[in-house]
């Protein structure tokens, strides 16, 4: 007997879904916040890097709000959580739900700084064929950030509003809360972990973390 766990009918339907509005939106969704410096380290100065930032939040609230005009019950709303410790953590995301039982999803937006190879310009994506692993050639988005934390940003952010369009209305999400959270500093002090220790135990069930995977 095989131990393979293979989705039914229905979950492979949403899966299909999923999988199409990553591939109408990643590219262009993923450009747009490749051009926007978000790097610490280099020649931006801190102001601009949260200025930087703070353009990519009010850019994906104004995608949140076009979305939500669409949806009956459950609409995903912003929050933000900043905390003063020598300087400012900060971290925003968005929420949909309002359960108890809570779903996390956590990625990055900002990045390492962009290096000097003058090969490429690494605030503009596009899309090459390369080999991986021995693998035959596959499409790779290449610019900075694009797969650390970018590129998982922007899929995980498609993923919850597949996921708010599925279950609008739905008694599931009266009990659930599913977010995804964009800490803004992972790559130097992260907020994350500050964040976790200022919130209740008890209204913390699951965290998952989106991981990135390439060279």
């Amino acid at each position: 007997m095989s131990d393979t766990v293979t989705p039914d009918g229905n979950a492979q339907h949403e899966y299909q879904i999923i999988d199409r509005l990553i591939e109408e939106n990643l590219f262009r969704e993923l450009s747009e916040i490749v051009a926007i410096p978000t790097y610490r380290g280099g020649a931006l100065s801190e102001d601009q890097v949260v200025n930087n930032l703070r353009q990519i939040r009010d850019s994906l609230a104004a995608q949140v709000e076009e979305f939500n005009l669409g949806q009956k019950v459950h609409k995903l709303e912003i929050f933000e959580w900043k905390q003063p410790v020598g300087h400012e953590y900060w971290l925003f995301g968005f929420r949909l739900g309002s359960g108890e039982h809570k779903i996390a999803v956590c990625c990055h937006l900002d990045t390492v700084p962009p290096g000097d190879d003058a090969s490429w310009n690494p605030f503009e994506l596009v899309q090459e064929q390369r080999d991986y692993m021995g693998n035959a050639a596959q499409d790779f988005y290449v610019g900075r950030g694009s797969i650390d934390d970018k590129g998982p940003a922007v899929v995980a952010f498609n993923v919850l509003k597949a996921v708010a369009r599925k279950y609008d209305g739905s008694d599931k999400l009266e009990t659930t809360t599913v977010e995804v959270i964009f800490d803004t500093s992972e790559e130097t002090d992260m907020a994350m972990p500050h964040y976790l220790e200022s919130v209740p135990r008890t209204t913390r069930i699951s965290e998952s973390y989106l991981t990135h995977h390439g060279p």
